[in-house]
């Protein structure tokens, strides 16, 4: 197992790249940056989820940044339960929006498409970077099961808002196609079922990964 400063670093860098990422990506919405393309410009780009997911990651990286300079500093160990969870709740986020390019968006829309420009960093690279930060160095090991519920909160709320948006009110396009043939009644219960998954996939891969860095010593190391 890593000491508590090498988890600390590494916990640090992954999040300030992640911050980084998400930063560069929302200011290609507005002002183009090098050679990458976006096929979305100005506000509109956050009515998407995996924008909202983004933000929603790099936010509480911010936040898990500034502790882990703090356990630098002090040599402690300390991240707030309530900024774990909420953590583990934005890797769900974010898990469904890696998960829905891999398996409906990208076969459907093209991968092309999906991993272009900010698309890659936004689809997979943040993603994977903010799910394994998680796993490795963020996650605590007390987490009830029926905490995995909490997983599903940002994909109701947002599908809520999508609904009405496309349906009644019609100041959205269904650009992630969940209204096709009207359909929308078995298209939302199946990404309310599949974030669901999600969550309680990322909460056992936390408790695996607990138990691995740990196989040796049965309390954590300062």
């Amino acid at each position: 197992m890593l000491k508590n400063r090498s988890r600390q670093i590494i916990s640090l860098v992954l999040n300030v790249i992640i911050v980084v990422f998400t930063v560069r990506s929302i200011l290609q919405f507005f002002i183009p940056i090098g050679g990458d393309e976006t096929f979305l410009f100005g506000a509109i780009a956050f009515e998407y989820f995996t924008v909202l997911s983004n933000i929603f990651i790099a936010l509480i990286s911010i936040v898990i940044a500034v502790f882990n300079v703090i356990n630098l500093v002090k040599d402690t160990d300390y991240l707030p339960l309530i900024v774990e969870r909420i953590k583990y709740v934005s890797c769900c986020a974010i898990g469904v929006t890696m998960l829905t390019v891999i398996f409906f968006l990208g076969p459907t829309q093209g991968w092309g498409i999906m991993y272009y420009g900010v698309n890659l960093y936004m689809h997979l690279l943040s993603p994977l970077l903010a799910i394994a930060s998680f796993l490795l160095f963020e996650a605590k090991p007390n987490r009830k099961f029926y905490e995995t519920t909490y997983g599903i909160l940002p994909v109701l709320v947002y599908g809520i808002v999508y609904l009405i948006n496309v349906i009644p009110l019609q100041n959205w396009a269904d650009f992630y196609g969940f209204n096709n043939g009207g359909y929308w009644y078995i298209s939302f219960p199946l990404m309310l079922a599949a974030s669901y998954g999600i969550s309680v996939g990322i909460h056992y891969l936390a408790k695996l990964s607990y138990k691995l860095q740990n196989k040796e010593k049965p309390s954590e190391e300062k």
